[in-house]
């Protein structure tokens, strides 16, 4: 199968047993592909194999002229969507980064505290193997 590593799961079972006039069901598009290219790989597999896709939440039906440019739309949409959301993202942690402020969760012990259990483990595992030696 040709786009074998961009489908995951369920739907390549749906796609290899998939047969002329029959329906793939889904409920969101984002489901379905990670990628415009994905999705429209998969428009055009399913459209050699003349299997209609219906996503339930955005009304497509690709049986129809205006439910494949919809699709197609709505694909091209969720993409920009992504893009200007990594944008946004990184921005922000480009001017967090300019602040001073970095990312990711703050330590939990401060480094006395860290040296302490540090010791304390060592302690333990010597008196550990004393008490092996003594038996």
């Amino acid at each position: 199968m040709l786009l074998r590593r961009f489908i995951r799961g369920p739907i390549s079972d749906d796609m290899r047993i998939s047969r002329k006039g029959d329906q793939l069901v889904v409920t969101k598009l984002d489901r379905l592909g990670r990628s415009l290219e994905h999705l429209m790989a998969l428009s055009k597999q399913l459209q050699a194999k003349q299997v209609d896709l219906v996503v339930l939440d955005q009304g497509i039906d690709t049986s129809t002229a205006v439910g494949r440019m919809f699709f197609q739309i709505l694909g091209a949409i969720a993409e920009f969507e992504h893009a200007l959301m990594s944008e946004r993202t990184r921005d922000g942690l480009d001017a967090a980064r300019a602040r001073g402020r970095t990312g990711g969760q703050k330590p939990k012990l401060t480094s006395r505290q860290a040296k302490i259990a540090q010791a304390m483990v060592f302690l333990h595992q010597l008196l550990l193997r004393r008490r092996d030696t003594l038996d």
